[in-house]
């Protein structure tokens, strides 16, 4: 009877023993949850100013959320507005709509590339771009930058440009675009002001001097005007004397009468008032 006891003893044994090392192997391969992205924040809206004669810049921030497994992203930017992506441009509409200005500008990847996004083939350098590890229960955000550029000496019409891009986040490689998952997008908003400047020089220089010397008649003289502005403008002109020379060391002398034209016009300098010289509405560079 005691035989017979231990005997089956040690068959439960050997029965309960595998089952509890199967069960252990289990739990050490048990894989990790899918990874999960999302589009956590986008910068919604830019605005610059255009400079004029200085670079702008801006930038915007793309932050990016992950859950699970391991997993790869890059971030795209549209081309907005425009027909190309070298360069994009914000455009401003006037006389009710029926004619447009443009001012360039780009948007830049950390590697100093366009930004571009899969309507055309792009590398790796010209998306934002990383990876996340096995977050197991927990949760990480990767945060990107794209830079904004106004290039400088871009002379255009005063008032403000505006344009829109999209921003898209994708699991996967961007030297792999058909096997990518587009997982969110967001619009960003570009606006830039271009102040109102006008600029004049005589010789391209602040003031000018015409020496006739020994005066004759007829004895000519010409100076170039420069002038530009990116408004409405007006060039006006006055004489000190009236349209003649005096003397300036003897006072009651006779003075010098000359001539002023301005592009083979003659100019009436007799009266004080400002004389108008040129009228635009329409603006100029």
């Amino acid at each position: 009877m005691n035989g017979m006891r231990r005997g089956t003893v040690r068959t439960l044994f050997n029965l309960l023993l595998p089952a509890t090392f199967a069960l252990s192997a289990g739990l050490l391969e048990a894989q990790p949850a899918p990874p999960v992205l999302e589009l956590v924040s986008v910068t919604p809206a830019v605005s610059l100013d255009n400079l004029i004669f200085n670079e702008a810049t801006s930038s915007i921030t793309v932050t990016v959320g992950h859950s699970g497994g391991p997993t790869r992203y890059f971030v795209t930017a549209s081309r907005g507005g425009s027909s190309t992506f070298e360069p994009r441009r914000m455009r401003q509409t006037f006389f009710f709509g029926l004619l447009s200005t443009f001012l360039d500008y780009n948007v830049f990847t950390p590697n100093n590339a366009i930004a571009k996004d899969l309507t055309v083939p792009i590398s790796q350098q010209e998306v934002l771009r990383g990876n996340f590890g096995n977050t197991g229960s927990g949760y990480a955000t990767s945060t990107n930058t794209f830079t904004v550029r106004i290039p400088a000496d871009q002379f255009v019409r005063r008032g403000t440009y505006n344009d829109e891009i999209v921003v898209s986040l994708y699991q996967g490689r961007a030297n792999q675009p058909a096997q990518a998952v587009l997982i969110g997008q967001q619009s960003v908003s570009l606006s830039s002001v271009t102040p109102t400047v006008a600029q004049i020089a005589l010789d391209g220089q602040g003031q000018s001097t015409l020496d006739f010397g020994y005066l004759t008649a007829g004895t000519v003289r010409e100076v170039e005007l420069f002038f530009r502005t990116n408004a409405a403008y007006r060039i006006d002109a006055t004489s000190e004397h009236g349209g003649v020379l005096q003397n300036v060391f003897q006072s009651g002398g006779n003075p010098v009468p000359y001539q002023l034209r301005v592009d083979g016009s003659l100019v009436d300098l007799t009266s004080p008032a400002l004389i108008t010289l040129g009228l635009t509405v329409a603006g100029s560079s």
